[in-house]
Order: structure tokens, then C-alpha cells, then sequence
């Protein structure tokens, strides 16, 4: 197959996963390879999530899908046989606690390696999780190719779970 511009796709929601998470990077891919773009989607191995949709993406033919280990919440719930999970109300101050940037930067080491052998010309990070921008920085810096960040989310503004600082960060 003949590729125009091969574009890592990095992706932490995906499908078997549900919703807009997943819906818009799917999209994506579904539709760049018309403007000569072809993704190869980064993303983690199958974890714990409350909305599934085996259908999604279903139409997608000759994509490169590379789902990589991760060690995150959602992933070691997933290996403990909870594929279907809802957070619950107790948890909340726990989410907190580890929400910066987010609970799932410990897919970031695995993610980084798992590319390690795959060819790209440009890096499409679509986030949340936000540590998936830190991923894409770094692959960027080490193999000096441009980098395009997607905030489906604000960050800083992040209805759902707060972010917390006891005073200001001094570097």
C-alpha cells in the first residue's frame, strides 16, 4: 500500500470503548486517509470503562492499531475482571488526589517503548487524558516530528474533577 503522510494517531480512548472519547479520533481516522493522511492509532490495551461499543469503528478497513500495556485505574480493574465500571461517590477525593495531569500517565511508558519501531511523519495527540500530551511531546522531541494537540476538553476548567493546588509550583 502506498502511504501519503503516516500520522500517529495517539488515542487513549478507543474503541471497543464508547463515546465522544472515542467517537472523534475515530472519525478521524475514518476520514483523513481521503486528504492522503493514514493513522496508526497508539492506544492501551482493553481496561474497565463505562461505556462500551463493539460497532464503533467497525467500518475502519486497513488501519494499524497498536494497543500497548498500560498501568493505570482503569486498566488494573480491567485485569481483575471488572470490564464494566461506574466511579462512585466515595472515590471522588481519591480521583483528586491523583489527577494531575491525570490517572493515566502510567500508560505513558508503555506507550512511548511500544512505538519505538513504527514510522510516522506527524504526531495527533486527542485528549483527555492530558497525559497523553505529555506522551506526544516527548515522541515529537525524539524523533523531531511535528506535533498537533486536540483538547476535546478544557484543562484548566475541567467541570468534572476539579484540580486542587495548595499554593503555588516552584520550579
Amino acid at each position: 500500500m502506498d502511504y501519503g503522510i503516516r500520522l500517529l494517531l495517539i488515542s487513549y480512548y478507543w474503541p471497543p470503548l464508547g463515546g465522544p472519547g472515542a467517537i472523534r479520533p475515530v472519525k478521524f481516522a475514518k476520514y483523513l486517509p481521503q486528504f492522503g493522511i493514514f493513522p496508526i492509532v497508539l492506544t492501551r490495551k482493553d481496561i474497565a470503562y463505562h461505556s462500551l461499543d463493539s460497532e464503533l469503528g467497525s467500518e475502519l478497513e486497513d488501519l494499524q492499531v497498536l494497543r500497548t500495556e498500560s498501568f493505570d485505574p482503569a486498566r488494573v480493574l480491567y485485569l481483575l475482571g471488572k470490564a464494566h465500571f461506574g466511579p462512585k461517590r466515595w472515590q471522588a477525593p481519591v480521583r483528586q488526589l491523583i489527577n494531575f495531569p491525570d490517572n493515566k500517565i502510567g500508560w505513558i511508558p508503555f506507550a512511548y517503548v511500544g512505538v519505538r519501531n513504527i514510522n510516522f511523519d506527524l504526531i495527533f495527540v486527542t485528549g483527555p487524558p492530558f497525559s497523553s500530551f505529555i506522551l506526544g511531546y516527548y515522541l515529537a522531541r525524539k524523533r523531531g516530528k511535528p506535533l498537533i494537540l486536540d483538547f476535546r476538553d478544557a484543562w484548566l476548567e475541567f467541570p468534572f474533577i476539579p484540580y486542587f493546588f495548595a499554593g503555588p509550583i516552584s520550579v
